[in-house]
């Protein structure tokens, strides 16, 4: 009797120990390291859960002229042991670039940018997992339609315009709903 259900036992351990391990483990990527605004040097980061079924893309945006692809534009980045990194001293009109963003793709998606300055429809709606972090870290961001927002401010008049822009004029309420204030100003 007491065999029996020790047999049992170690039947139910070992089904939820395979259930484990056939599940499958979300991508997640991190960017640990991005030279200085206007600086030289490596963009480095880790990629954790991902198999060799998959590709990495890295962009960079540029004020004025897009998204720009890393190293070269579409192509996959390199990654060995769970790590990645490129350079951005070949390409100098990279030391402007205000955010990068990272896409994991399945291997095998085709991907063709026919140089655009915008990230492709194929690798936007085909990653299994995408990054973005601020390369200037006094943008403000607020979240709505489940898109990351980079929020302008200008203690100057600036264009469009000529006008100011204010932070605190730009935020999303706890319903979800975006608001867009305008500065008054007295004379």
């Amino acid at each position: 009797m007491r065999v029996g259900r020790i047999s049992t036992l170690i039947v139910i351990i070992a089904s939820a120990v395979l259930q484990l391990g056939s599940q499958s483990v979300q991508p997640t990527i991190t960017i640990t390291s991005i030279p200085a605004w206007g600086q030289d040097g490596q963009i480095s980061g880790n990629l954790y859960g991902a198999n060799a079924q998959t590709a990495l893309y890295l962009f960079a945006f540029v004020p004025d002229l897009g998204w720009q692809g890393l190293p070269n534009p579409c192509s996959s980045l390199p990654v060995q042991g769970g790590q990645f990194s490129v350079s951005t001293s070949s390409n100098p009109v990279l030391h402007s670039a205000t955010r990068i963003s990272a896409y994991l793709l399945p291997a095998n998606v085709p991907v063709n940018c026919s140089g655009t300055s915008t990230i492709p429809f194929v690798i936007q709606h085909n990653a299994l997992v995408t990054i973005t972090y601020p390369r200037v870290p006094q943008f403000s961001t607020v979240t709505f339609a489940g898109l990351d927002w980079y929020v302008k401010d200008a203690p100057v008049q600036v264009y469009p315009g000529p006008q100011w822009f204010l932070k605190d004029n730009a935020y999303v309420d706890s319903q979800g709903q975006l608001h867009l204030g305008r500065v008054k100003w007295f004379v």
